[in-house]
């Protein structure tokens, strides 16, 4: 059963796993991976994305900080027994204190947006690749992520979450950002890689439609409903989104919301 809260009902809508197959498969074709880290694997969804790609014998590792999601993507992971699959419970920051022997790909899928020292991450996952080994991220959290033509929805949407959660349970967000929300641009992204030793980084944006459903599932997210109302608890904060995305997409007659993601695939010197 998902656990409340999780990424879990996020990862799993069809617009999610339609980019990531499709992301992944580009970093692996052609270059001969047989052993990857899956950065922020929460249940495993991208991890076994990254599992249909490798080799037989290959190595994957899971890492993530939360001991129920990493049994539950081990658990997800069994069918692939031609490989060999770790998982390690801990953060991006410290990866290069889990992972001892130098790997050939480190994916860090709809995550690094999450980290707040991404300097240093990124300096932590160069550690820990061979030369010539490949870093892949992508985001939708970051500036430019939201199209022009939907600032009006997401203006609406915000406004109606603001008064519901006013008057109908005395609350009011923390004025303040979590990581998610101090996004930064591609050019920066660029830059912090291009310090760490990575050479001329692939950074390209792709527009993805999000369908209602979709975006009902990110509202179950802890880290969605911390990042847009700070302080609320979980389940109100929940509850709130739930019912004014409903509102606001039927009030502005919208089948799809329009996304940009961020994709990144960089090679260390």
């Amino acid at each position: 059963m998902p656990r409340r809260f999780s990424f879990t009902q996020f990862a799993s809508s069809p617009a999610y796993r339609e980019l990531n197959r499709g992301f992944v498969e580009r970093v692996i074709r052609g270059r001969g991976i047989t052993s990857a880290v899956d950065l922020g694997c929460e249940a495993g969804a991208v991890t076994e994305l990254i599992a249909e790609c490798l080799p037989e014998r290959a190595t994957i590792i899971g890492i993530d900080p939360s001991a129920p999601a990493l049994k539950t993507a081990e658990r997800n992971l069994r069918r692939f027994d031609h490989l060999v699959t770790r998982f390690l419970r801990g953060s991006a920051e410290e990866v290069s204190q889990l992972v001892r022997e130098p790997v050939d790909a480190v994916f860090f899928c709809n995550a690094i947006h999450l980290v707040k020292d991404k300097v240093r991450v990124v300096q932590e996952i160069s550690r820990i690749l061979k030369p010539g080994g490949v870093f892949a991220f992508n985001s939708a959290f970051f500036q430019g992520a939201e199209p022009q033509e939907t600032l009006p929805f997401y203006r609406a949407w915000m406004f109606k979450a603001l008064r519901c959660l006013r008057q109908r349970h005395g609350l009011a967000p923390r004025r303040e950002k979590a990581a998610a929300r101090i996004g930064l641009t591609a050019d920066e992204y660029r830059q912090i890689l291009e310090e760490a030793g990575f050479v001329s980084p692939d950074l390209e944006i792709a527009k993805v439609d999000l369908p209602l459903q979709t975006c009902l599932a990110l509202t179950q997210f802890e880290g969605f409903i911390q990042g847009v109302l700070p302080g609320v608890p979980l389940r109100i904060g929940w509850k709130v989104l739930q019912e004014t995305v409903r509102q606001t997409f039927e009030e502005l007659n919208m089948r799809v919301l329009p996304r940009n993601w961020l994709l990144a695939i960089a090679v260390k010197k």
